[in-house]
């Protein structure tokens, strides 16, 4: 009986149930149950491993740990053949609830055993000539030591080796994006003002990690900061070329201690480059919206993507799980950092260098912008003319893989020149208006046609157009002639010069202001046709591209033979949706509901 009651009162001491759910009675139950041999065995292996655990001292700053290992050395352990499960579940419950704290850290006795052993070190002294450390040999802190007492150490000496490599292989980078400009870019590489953009976002990019770097928080450094804007200043190609670039260059940043391959500046330039990839990734998703909150998303999803990055690596360096969350997080914030300085400054960079972006090219598109409302009012016929031309070159750039945004932005402003003097255009003069031209000279008429490039781009100018869009202006008649003045003019003196009669140009420079020009001619042509049949369409497209290949005008915008037969095609499809054929109804025949 007095030993069925002192396992009662050793059960009845512990308040809480075991982790596995155990209540006092099953505990008790379990106990009788136990043969004594068990019982003995387990108290022969416990007994010495609880001295040891004592010995070694349970500290109240690690106080939840120690206990959490001593619990799952009881539940691991393998105490005999017929060892038994609840047994040591109730040995382990009995330790979470009696073990406390037996070794408190005492700073004045810390303080005093320092000191009493530094005053019981005795100086030693070498003789003249004695070998403190061999060449090519690892120095030791005792040997540093020494050498530094000695004098014989610079402090803050200059490690050359490192910085000569470090430079050589920021150079090797440089010389990488170069050369892919120059191959794969000619047409970036060729332009000053976006290679100075571009050296000037990655040394920002690289000096903001520096920053981040001396405040001690380099987990934070990553390459979305310039590579988020590359792609949308850019393109994508470019930023990926940027991207592994930075990416170990930031790697040797986080190496002074442990060189290259260090875990830190592994999980740096993993994170780095997967995270960056990530957020170039998402600029094609928003790079036709002109929200600029949308803009944050590729930051963002950087930071999220290198996140994931950086605690695989850390947990798999077998990092603590609080190591890898700190990292983790350093770079998500890192991330969403970038986010807000990409699109907080993309304006910015758009303004100081002219740049036109997708999402400025979507606001430009926009119908209630104040030029397109202008040219709606003032100029009605030239507007809808305009949007037809901006569907035509939108939806043909789009087939052929020239930039759809650029193409119908440009068409919408190509003619916006006709402001000026609106009754001197056709589309623009009513029954009422009066013809300018009934008073002028073919030749003084040309001029007055031709005024509206140059118009145009001063209209363009004054109201900070991109220059791409000023160069359609200019490049969308080529070099072109006026036909109906010419012929006027030929009327009254057959010597005339039909050069007299041609448009200064230049000729279409791009893809964009190729499909412009030809789907302004064909869209005004096709306007003036009585019969719009299918036939009769793909006739006059057929005619007008003729008309502008032979005279070479196309021979500078980079457009194919291939590009060409799929721009007629897609014209054709565009135009035989505008004039589509409509049911005609006799007069007084009201048309019936389908309902």
């Amino acid at each position: 009986q007095e030993e069925f009651r002192q396992k009662l009162d050793f059960v009845n001491d512990s308040d809480e149930l075991a982790e596995n759910g155990m209540t006092k009675s099953a505990k008790i139950i379990a106990l009788f149950d136990s043969s004594p041999k068990a019982l003995e065995s387990l108290k022969t292996w416990f007994m010495p491993k609880l001295e040891n655990w004592l010995r070694e001292g349970v500290r109240d700053n690690n106080f939840d740990e120690r206990r959490d290992f001593f619990t799952m050395q009881i539940l691991s352990a393998t105490v005999s053949g017929e060892d038994d499960l609840k047994l040591k579940r109730i040995l382990a419950d009995i330790l979470r609830d009696k073990l406390t704290v037996n070794s408190v850290f005492n700073d004045r006795a810390t303080e005093a055993a320092k000191s009493e052993a530094e005053n019981s070190v005795k100086a030693i002294t070498l003789p003249a000539g004695t070998l403190i450390v061999e060449k090519d040999q690892i120095v030791t802190q005792n040997q540093y030591d020494m050498l530094s007492k000695l004098g014989m150490i610079e402090e803050g000496n200059i490690a050359y080796p490192i910085l000569i490599s470090s430079g050589v292989l920021a150079l090797v980078m440089i010389a990488v994006i170069a050369f892919y400009l120059w191959v794969f870019e000619k047409k970036t590489a060729t332009q000053p003002k976006k290679i100075l953009l571009l050296s000037i976002l990655i040394i920002v990019d690289i000096l903001l990690c520096l920053l981040l770097k001396s405040g001690g928080w380099e987990k934070m450094m990553n390459t979305a900061i310039c590579t988020v804007l590359i792609a949308m200043l850019f393109n994508e190609h470019i930023a990926l070329v940027v991207n592994l670039a930075i990416s170990f260059v930031l790697g040797m940043l986080v190496s002074s201690e442990s060189g290259v391959f260090s875990v830190d500046s592994v999980s740096v330039i993993m994170s780095s480059m997967l995270g960056g990839t990530a957020g170039i990734y998402m600029c094609k998703s928003v790079r036709t919206t002109s929200s600029r909150a949308k803009m944050l998303i590729p930051g963002t999803v950087a930071g999220g993507t290198a996140m994931i990055v950086s605690f695989s690596i850390m947990w798999m360096a077998g990092r603590n799980l609080e190591i890898c969350t700190k990292t983790a997080l350093y770079s998500l914030a890192g991330g969403i950092a970038a986010a807000i300085f990409s699109a907080g400054s993309l304006s910015i960079w758009e303004a100081m260098f002219g740049l036109v972006t997708q999402s400025k090219l979507l606001e430009l598109s926009n119908s209630s912008s104040d030029l397109l409302r202008k040219m709606s009012i003032e100029i009605p016929g030239t507007y809808q003319h305009s949007t037809t031309v901006a569907e035509l070159a939108e939806n043909a750039a789009k087939d052929i893989g020239a930039n759809p945004m650029l193409a119908r932005a440009a068409a919408l402003y190509h003619d916006i020149g006709k402001l000026r003097c609106p009754e001197c255009y056709t589309e623009n003069q009513t029954a009422e208006s009066r013809n300018f031209h009934n008073t002028l000279s073919p030749a003084e008429s040309a001029k007055m046609i031709f005024s509206h490039l140059t118009e145009g781009v001063q209209i363009a100018k004054a109201n900070k157009l991109p220059r791409e869009i000023a160069d359609v202006i200019v490049q969308h008649h080529g070099t072109s002639a006026v036909m109906y003045f010419f012929n006027k003019a030929r009327e009254l003196d057959p010597e005339v010069k039909i050069e007299d009669f041609r448009y200064p140009g230049p000729n279409p420079q791009t893809k964009e202001a190729g499909i412009i020009m030809l789907a302004d001619c064909v869209e005004a042509s096709v306007r003036s046709m009585d019969e719009k049949t299918a036939e009769n369409i793909r006739a006059q497209i057929e005619r007008m591209f003729k008309a502008r290949m032979d005279e070479g005008e196309l021979d500078e915008c980079e457009l194919t033979l291939k590009d060409i037969n799929v721009l007629k095609t897609s014209f054709l499809n565009t135009l035989n949706a505008v004039y589509h054929t409509r049911i005609k109804y006799d007069n007084g025949q009201e048309k019936k509901s389908d309902n």
